[in-house]
């Protein structure tokens, strides 16, 4: 069987990195829309899951929208993301990954 190739996004923050406090958006349809403002900066080069903690601002128009909704405007970390979504995605990759998020500007 084969599978399609990843999509990373140049601007990913797996390729650039990002500060603390920096606000990121999903950059793959499984977290389309997503927002996240992170407390902890990460480091260039990671494309696993955001390290730290960080707040939802958005949970966005996605698949997960719904799952995510719970989390809302709390601090959080990659770990509960991943524990909440595979309840009811068991398969699921996580939607706060490096490689699938991107800094906003500004």
């Amino acid at each position: 069987m084969e599978f399609p190739p990843r999509f990373t996004a140049r601007n990913a923050v797996s390729q650039i990195g990002a500060h603390a406090g920096c606000v990121l958006g999903g950059s793959a349809r499984n977290n389309k829309g997503l927002r996240l403002k992170i407390s902890q900066a990460q480091p260039k080069g990671h494309g696993g899951p955001i390290v730290g903690t960080f707040q939802i601002l958005d949970v966005g128009e996605n698949k997960y929208s719904t799952i995510l909704e719970g989390l809302l405007g709390r601090p959080t970390d990659a770990h509960e993301i991943l524990r909440v979504l595979r309840l009811a995605h068991p398969q699921c990759v996580n939607v706060v990954n490096a490689n699938v998020l991107v800094a906003e500007q500004g």
